[in-house]
Formats: structure tokens, C-alpha cells, sequence
């Protein structure tokens, strides 16, 4: 195939793609709605647990940051207490708790559950908590639901573990929570945090794309190491500079944890 540019002949090879780039504004530009806490519906929880969720909550009204969560609604329109939807869940028959790969295997089942905004379910209502039962039963949800099973799982292989002395891994303390992140490209999403509470290690699941992201714990620099920043530090704080003398190894060595600090 040949192409024509500005008077020039251009050889191109036949299997060669072809794209359509565009750039599009708005005019006037989106502005992103301001996000407003649920109305508490009473019901479910005790009255002084939703007192005191209201004045946890009217505590940081004076702060810019919008995102600070602790009630969520239920499908019968009734304020819950999120807090109430972590627990540890048994994963599935074929999912292995003693199996060194139970973790990702987790991760792969509930990538596999088919993903639906709260918006297309239910038109009439902003934002739905489900249980984990409803979730399954359901077989679709959105990132909360999504996040929520694998924490359930997660903290149940790891709790499993945990109380088997010859399992290997009797002597790690890892915890998973459920929190809300700034992702690229999908914005304001949830994820699970999956966390050495020896080591500081932390493992950030992408429970959508059954995707992990690794970032080990690294020591605050010393007042020394501020006030000299030639100087080499060493220890886990050393990692970063290892990483930028290192180049792409040192860089890849940052992402993975030593022989001398176990990861996950």
C-alpha cells in the first residue's frame, strides 16, 4: 500500500493499522456534582449508633474533603452502618484456603461476576449497599459490592492461615479493609487493601479486574537524611535510592520486596 503525504509517495506496509484520532472539548466544561451524604433512614440501626455517625460525620464538615463514608443504604432504603458489611467470608468449594494460590484465585472469581451500576438496578436511588448474599444472589453489582466480597475473602484465607501452625504462615498478621481511591482512568472507585501489619507491605486489589499492585513499606526519612540528602540511607528507607541509582532494575527492585523482607 502506498500512502500520499504532501506530495510524497510513503510505502506502508500491508498489515499495517489504521486509527482516527479526535479531540474533543466541551463547551461549557462538565463539573463534576457535588457529593452529598445520604439522607439517614432509620430502621435498622440503633438510634444512638446513628447519632453518633451524624456527629462524626458534621465533624468534618469543615474540611474540603467530601469522601468520609459511614453509612451506607441498604436495598430497603435504610441507613446501615458499613462497617457491618466486612466480615470474613468462606470463598467458594473449589477455592482452597491452604492453597498458596487461594488469594489470587479469590480475586479471579469475583472479576468474573458481571459489573452494573447502582444507576441501571435501581433509577430511583443513589447509591445501594448489598450484602454478600445479595450480591451472589443478584450476580452483577458495582464497585462497592465488588470490593466488599473480596475483603470478605480475603480475610478469611488470611484468618485460615493464620490458625494453622504448620500452614507457614503463622507468624504474618495481614488484614484487608475495603477503601475509596482516585484511580486513572476510572476516577473515584473502591478497592481492597490487603496489608502485612508486621512488614507494612501493602497489596492494592483491584477487585473489577481481579488486578493486584504491590507497594512496599518504605521508613520516613531521618532528620539527617533531610538535612543531607546526599547522604545514602539505608534499611528499608534505601530502597528508593537504590531504585534511582538502578535505573529500570533499580526500579523494578523497589516494586518487589527483598529476600530479607518478605512480601504478602
Amino acid at each position: 500500500m502506498v500512502a500520499q503525504t504532501s506530495g510524497a509517495a510513503v510505502d506502508r506496509p500491508e498489515h499495517a493499522n489504521m486509527y482516527v484520532v479526535l479531540d474533543v472539548t466541551l463547551d461549557p466544561l462538565l463539573v463534576p456534582a457535588d457529593r452529598v451524604q445520604p439522607a439517614i433512614v432509620r430502621g435498622k440501626e440503633p438510634r444512638l449508633v446513628l447519632q453518633r455517625c451524624q456527629e462524626w460525620m458534621d465533624s468534618f464538615k469543615k474540611y474540603d474533603d467530601k469522601r468520609v463514608l459511614c453509612l451506607g443504604t441498604d436495598l430497603d432504603g435504610r441507613s446501615r452502618f458499613i462497617c457491618r458489611f466486612i466480615r470474613p467470608q468462606k470463598p467458594p468449594p473449589h477455592i482452597n484456603p491452604s492453597d498458596p494460590f487461594a488469594i489470587e484465585a479469590a480475586a479471579r472469581y469475583v472479576s468474573l461476576i458481571p459489573f452494573l451500576g447502582d444507576s441501571e438496578l435501581w433509577p430511583q436511588l443513589n447509591d445501594v449497599w448489598c450484602t454478600d448474599q445479595e450480591f451472589l444472589t443478584m450476580q452483577c453489582g458495582d464497585w462497592e459490592e465488588h470490593s466488599i466480597l473480596l475483603c470478605n475473602y480475603f480475610n478469611y484465607i488470611d484468618t485460615y492461615r493464620q490458625t494453622r501452625a504448620n500452614s507457614g504462615y503463622s507468624t504474618f498478621d495481614v488484614r484487608s479493609y475495603c477503601v475509596k481511591v482516585d484511580a486513572v482512568p476510572e476516577g473515584e472507585i473502591w478497592m481492597v487493601l490487603r496489608r502485612d501489619c508486621k512488614t507494612g507491605h501493602c497489596e492494592f486489589w483491584h477487585a473489577i479486574q481481579g488486578a493486584c499492585f504491590f507497594v512496599p513499606f518504605r521508613e520516613p526519612p531521618t532528620w539527617l537524611e533531610r538535612m543531607c540528602p546526599t547522604r545514602r540511607p539505608r534499611g528499608a528507607a534505601g530502597v528508593a535510592s537504590r531504585a534511582a541509582e538502578g535505573g529500570a532494575a533499580g526500579e523494578e527492585a523497589a516494586l518487589k520486596p527483598r529476600a530479607d523482607e518478605p512480601g504478602l
